[in-house]
């Protein structure tokens, strides 16, 4: 074949990736010099805010598909044979390929967190783009000078021929009939060998396209939101129901300041001797309650905001992260005030005023102020100039009037601290958590000096910290944080609710149960979402006469909630005569009776809840196993019909009755030379054949089995050790509890991965191929060829290629059982296919497991994409080498044996069964300098000298001549 035919398509090829890269770069530089609001007129032909139109959205699209257009033109030109060039050409595409997957990655990880990586990710794209530029740069020159010498050698080689060619013409037109022969059985192994390999690409490709697109998905929503569990419409309809209270009821007369304490642990109260100092101070003892609360999961500082504004759990208002979370649609404390004309008013972080800003007064409600106020030390975070600040605004909001019934204050500087240095001094060498909880102790103790005896102060945190730094897990040291109740010369401490109430344990509330506490202070329907009840010492202080009307908004909030929830969840429970009770029916209940009806609709909430968690996990898991199932069948029988490989041959029964059968079937179809002794001599030949093929075939499945297992553990072991490291000893979310550590998580789950793909994938190679090193060689030189051949293959030598291919496609195989039993795995919180069979409910070991599941999915990255370009770059041999004799015993042994009626190969396969491997290499070799097996790589036998095998022989070899003549 000339080269010249191929040459169009490189030179196409290359002009296309030049064009398509310069075009890549130029993007990069528009898309991040140009402003937004700049890019937003160019792209949408307007400056108004377009969903889905930054800069960064917009440059993942175009770089993406940019970068997937190079991709599909490599491809494309990697098949293309050029003799001599092939392999040089192979490896300057497969760069290409690698540098546009990093730049695909890169586009992914910006994102994530464009604000943290932007800093370094347009230097790094464009250094991506000048290595690859440079390679096709190299290729165009070396390409061209390959031009040259090619068309000389090969001028050079035709004059050679024509002289060999009159010396051996006798002897070339003896053999004619058997080069044809060899000639068109390498070819078609070659062309075989060639469709085998990128039979593999599109499951591979689509698997790992999914495997992406799951991962950002289930990663959005750790960092964001799952979408709230009732609809919009349903939620409005819920908000407006408030036609029983009219009018604002008969309240306590107290103000409520609500106060934040981001991320402050609850061991801290007696470690921090500020703290505790306050809580030894006579006046607090005698006026507050302490309680041990209960946060909800996820332990992320947004979620949590969310609880205590909403009253509704993660689960229910969707939002399970702290990155760009909107304003809520689920009712709250500050809509409830904003109902009923009660001044409100809050200073806190700008995420936390975002939450509820349609509901705050106009001009004069929010005092939000960033947590970087005041920071000029950037590599030593500190958000106490914010915080003090805060309080600045608390204390003017104390003074204004109309005074504020309603005002909350959040101080982020704790959280801060834990996030930058750790919590215990092994990690923050200066202590800086423990001095900013003795900062907000201060500020605490200034804003109960300057309040009213009129005023009650919730004081409590959102989540705590690990003793590294970090939340977002499900630990108790996360979970319970401290809560402070206030009011100045109430006698709190002294005093207990002794009427009707909602007992939880002794000292202990749930984070929940502060919203509608609030909103029974201030004489306000509780939030229609809300999952908690009213705390105990709070009911102490609402007017006693009015104590049932209080009980009875919960219990008609409870009532619509948990017949909104069994109606979408599991209808079955709409039979409960609790939610047939009107309110006329109600009307004469007393708070003891509303108590009871409560707990009974929290009975029927939690079974509700139970029964739909269990059915959404099982109906999950089973559509789950039975798509893997049909797809991995599918896979299987496609890798059996049209590759090399014989899974199926494992699974046939060695006997060699069966073999005698399949040999008359064998003899009806066209040997009929063959009878008696001959059959039951060819029936042990192909028991002996189908040994062979089972236990090649037995050792690549066990190579490919052991490789996937190791590359598991070694991405497993080396993430899990690079994180004890760090201090992390939990394997949850707490691991990306900020963008921050976000490259971090990326390194540890990816880099383990690619460096046990590529040693498994060297080592197999080293097993099967011996390279070409010359004799007397120095040692030394020896053993440096040989260590850079088996790390980067830089030398070539003869191959055991149906072992290799074997190896190479078992892997693919295990990879696709291995990515498809992680999506069976992570069934119970998610699908197969996303965005449907939604599982919205979350507990904490679900939480944890989901996030264990996420991690082993991105891990699986690596080995998917190496396997798949392990297969693809494999080098192509000549169609006329040698090579492809292995595969060619491998083909016809594999099609006689487990498809015995299969016509594909007809002629030689009778050859084959009539011959053994010895005999058949010998008369191949007398028709081609090149043997179709090779004399030093066929297994050693004894020699066979009865009759029925010589007489197989014969029949065989005179059936092939006849054939062939």
């Amino acid at each position: 074949m000339k080269p010249q035919k191929s040459g169009p398509i490189y030179r196409v090829g290359c002009v296309a990736l030049l064009c398509l890269l310069f075009l890549d770069t130029l993007v990069q530089i528009v898309f991040t010099t140009i402003p937004d609001p700049a890019m937003r007129v160019l792209v949408y032909a307007t400056e108004d805010f377009v969903p889905g139109g930054s800069n960064v959205e917009a440059n993942l699209w175009i770089g993406v598909a940019l970068n997937i257009l190079v991709i599909l033109i490599c491809i494309i030109c990697i098949p293309v044979t050029i003799r001599g060039f092939s392999r040089q050409s192979n490896r300057l595409f497969s760069v290409v390929v690698l540098f546009k997957v990093l730049s695909i990655l890169l586009l992914l990880v910006n994102v994530v967190d464009p604000n943290t990586v932007h800093t370094v990710w347009f230097f790094i794209m464009l250094m991506l783009h000048v290595p690859e530029i440079a390679v096709l740069i190299a290729f165009v020159i070396l390409f061209s000078r390959h031009k040259r010498i090619e068309r000389r050698r090969m001028f050079e080689e035709e004059e050679l021929a024509a002289a060999d060619y009159a010396g051996r013409l006798e002897e070339t037109f003896n053999h004619v009939s058997h080069w044809f022969y060899v000639q068109s059985v390498r070819r078609r192994i070659h062309s075989k060998f060639k469709v085998s390999k990128y039979i593999f690409l599109l499951p591979v490709f689509l698997l790992f396209l999914l495997t992406a697109g799951t991962f950002i998905f289930e990663l959005k929503k750790i960092f964001n939101e799952q979408g709230a569990f009732y609809p919009a419409k349903q939620l409005h309809a819920m908000n407006a129901d408030r036609a029983h209270w009219p009018t604002v009821a008969p309240a306590s007369g107290l103000k409520v300041v609500l106060v934040i304490l981001d991320g402050l642990r609850y061991d801290y109260v007696d470690a921090n001797p500020v703290l505790k100092a306050l809580q030894a101070r006579p006046d607090f003892v005698r006026d507050s309650k302490f309680y041990a609360s209960s946060n909800e999961i996820p332990t992320m500082s947004v979620p949590n905001w969310m609880v205590f504004l909403t009253g509704a759990p993660p689960e229910i208002s969707g939002v399970l992260g702290n990155l760009l979370v909107g304003e809520t649609a689920l009712d709250s404390i500050f809509r409830e005030a904003k109902n009923y004309g009660i001044n409100r008013g809050l200073t806190a972080s700008p995420w936390m005023g975002g939450i509820i800003k349609s509901t705050m007064p106009l001009l004069h409600g929010t005092g939000t102020i960033s947590t970087n106020y005041g920071a000029d030390n950037v590599q030593h975070p500190t958000a106490d100039r914010a915080d003090w600040e805060r309080l600045r605004v608390a204390l003017e909001a104390f003074r204004a009037q109309p005074e504020y019934k309603l005002f909350l204050a959040h101080f982020s500087d704790i959280d801060l601290q834990g996030h930058a240095y750790g919590v215990k001094t092994r990690w923050n060498r200066h202590d800086t958590y423990n001095l900013a909880v003795s900062n907000k102790t201060r500020i605490v103790e200034e804003m109960l000096a300057q309040a009213d005896d009129q005023t009650l102060f919730i004081i409590t945190s959102d989540h705590g910290q690990v003793d590294s730094g970090g939340h977002g897990g499900v630990s108790p040291a996360l979970r319970k944080v401290p809560l402070w109740l206030y009011l100045r010369g109430s006698n709190l401490s002294a005093t207990s609710y002794a009427g009707p109430h909602y007992a939880r344990e002794p000292g202990t509330v749930h984070n929940v149960d502060v919203a509608p506490s609030i909103c029974a202070l201030l004489g306000l329907p509780v939030p229609r979402q809300t999952t908690g009840y009213f705390m105990r010492d709070i009911l102490g202080l609402l007017p006693q006469e009015n104590i049932t009307a209080y009980w009875a908004d919960l219990f008609l909030q409870k009532q619509k909630m948990t017949y909104a929830f069994v109606r979408k969840t599991v209808p079955q429970h709409l039979s409960d005569p609790m939610f047939r009770l009107e309110r006329n029916d109600t009307a004469a209940w007393n708070a003891t009776q509303y108590v009871a009806a409560l707990k009974h609709l929290e009975g029927v909430y939690t079974h509700a809840r139970a029964d739909a968690y269990r059915f959404q996990i099982v109906r999950n898991v089973l559509a789950s196993v039975g798509i893997a199932i049909v797809l991995f069948v599918v896979f299987v029988f496609v890798v059996q019909t049209q590759t090399f490989c014989s899974p199926l041959s494992l699974f046939v029964p060695n006997s060699a009755e069966r073999a005698h059968h399949k040999l008359e079937s064998l003899q009806r179809d066209g040997v009929p030379h063959l009878q008696g002794a001959d059959l039951q001599q060819l029936a042990r030949e192909r028991v002996a054949m189908r040994r062979e093929i089972k236990k090649k075939n037995l050792i690549g499945l066990g190579i490919a089995l052991g490789s996937v297992l190791f590359y598991y553990v070694i991405a497993v072991g080396v993430f899990w050790i690079s994180y004890g490291i760090f201090g992390v000893s939990e394997w949850d979310s707490t691991m990306i509890h900020t963008p921050e550590v976000l490259p971090r998580y990326f390194l540890s789950s990816m880099l383990p991965g690619f460096l046990a793909a590529a040693i498994f994938a060297r080592a197999y190679h080293a097993a099967f191929t011996r390279p070409k090193i010359r004799p007397g060689t120095p040692a030394l030189q020896r053993l440096g060829r040989r260590i850079a051949w088996i790390t980067i293959g830089v030398f070539s030598g003869r191959s055991q290629l149906d072992m290799q291919y074997l190896v190479k496609s078992y892997i693919l195989v295990f990879t696709v059982l291995a990515q498809l039993l992680l999506f069976v795995l992570q069934a119970p919180y998610t699908f197969i296919v996303p965005l449907i069979f939604r599982v919205g409910l979350i507990d904490g070991d679900m939480w944890i497991y989901r996030f264990r599941m996420l991690t082993l999915l991105f891990m699986s990255s690596p080995l998917l994409l190496i396997s798949l370009l392990d297969m693809l770059l494999w080098r192509d041999f000549s169609p006329l080498g040698p090579e492809y004799d292995r595969l060619f015993l491998l083909s016809v042994t594999k099609n006689a044996l487990v498809f015995p009626g299969n016509a594909q190969f007809p002629r030689h396969r009778a050859l084959l069964l009539g011959l053994r491997e010895r005999e058949l290499a010998a008369s191949l070799r007398t028709a081609c300098k090149t043997p179709l097996l090779p004399e030093h790589d066929l297994p050693a036998e004894e020699p066979d000298t009865s009759a029925p095998y010589q007489s197989a022989v014969q029949a065989a070899s005179i059936h092939a001549s006849e054939n062939k003549v």
